[in-house]
C-alpha cells in the first residue's frame, strides 16, 4: 500500500476543508429532542446526496468525565473543543453537513466551540423550545437518563435556560419541540438554514 507524504495528506485536507459545507448546533434545555432532531436531520439529508456527521456533546463530556451530574466546566470546555476538533476532522474528509448537538446556552460555551475550528465555515444555530410538562414526560420514558428524571432538577434547569433564552432569539432560529415530531423539526431546520450541496 502506498502511503501519502504528510504535506499532501494535509493539501488534501485542506481542500476538501474549502468545499461547501454546513456546520448546525442544535441547542436547548433537557427534554427538547436535540439528540433525536440531529439523528432525523442528518438521515434526511443522507437521503438527499449528503454525507452528515452527528457530535454528541454529551458523549464526549463523558469521554473525560463520568460522574454524575455533569457539571465539570472543565470537562465542558474539553468536550467542546473536542465537538470543535472533530467538526474539523468530518469536513477534512470530505462530510458536507455537521450537526453538533448539545448545550451552548451561553456566548462563553458556543466562543469555546467556534474558537476551536480551523474550517472556513460559519456554524448556524438552532434553539429548541419544550413546555416543562413536555420534557418531564419524555425524560420519565427515557431509560438511558439518570439525573434528569428527577423533577426537581429538571425544573431548575428549565428555568435557568429560560433565563439566557431572549437574547438567542436575535441570533439562533428558535423552534418549539413540544408538539412536534423530531421528523418535523427537522424538517424546519433543513427550510429555516443554509444547506451544502452534494458534489
Amino acid at each position: 500500500m502506498r502511503v501519502r507524504p504528510a504535506r499532501a495528506r494535509s493539501r488534501a485536507s485542506s481542500a476538501r476543508c474549502r468545499l461547501e459545507k454546513s456546520l448546525i448546533v442544535i441547542n436547548g434545555p433537557i427534554g427538547a429532542g436535540k439528540s433525536a432532531v440531529a439523528q432525523a436531520l442528518a438521515a434526511t439529508s443522507r437521503q438527499q446526496g449528503l454525507e452528515a456527521a452527528v457530535i454528541d456533546l454529551d458523549l464526549l463530556y463523558v469521554m473525560v468525565d463520568g460522574s454524575k451530574p455533569m457539571a465539570s466546566a472543565r470537562a465542558w470546555f474539553r468536550a467542546r473543543r473536542a465537538a470543535a476538533a472533530l467538526t474539523d476532522a468530518f469536513f477534512s474528509t470530505g462530510v458536507h453537513l455537521v450537526i453538533v448537538e448539545g448545550a451552548f446556552w451561553g456566548q462563553g460555551e458556543r466562543a469555546t466551540f467556534v474558537g476551536g475550528i480551523t474550517c472556513n465555515v460559519r456554524p448556524q444555530f438552532v434553539t429548541l423550545l419544550v413546555s416543562y410538562d413536555e420534557a418531564v414526560r419524555r425524560v420519565q420514558d427515557d431509560p438511558t437518563r439518570s439525573t434528569s428524571r428527577d423533577p426537581s432538577f429538571l425544573k431548575r434547569e428549565h428555568a435557568q435556560f429560560h433565563a439566557i433564552l431572549e437574547p438567542l432569539k436575535s441570533t439562533d432560529l428558535i423552534l418549539d419541540s413540544t408538539d412536534q415530531t423530531p421528523q418535523e423539526i427537522a424538517t424546519a431546520i433543513a427550510k429555516g438554514v443554509a444547506a451544502p450541496t452534494a458534489g
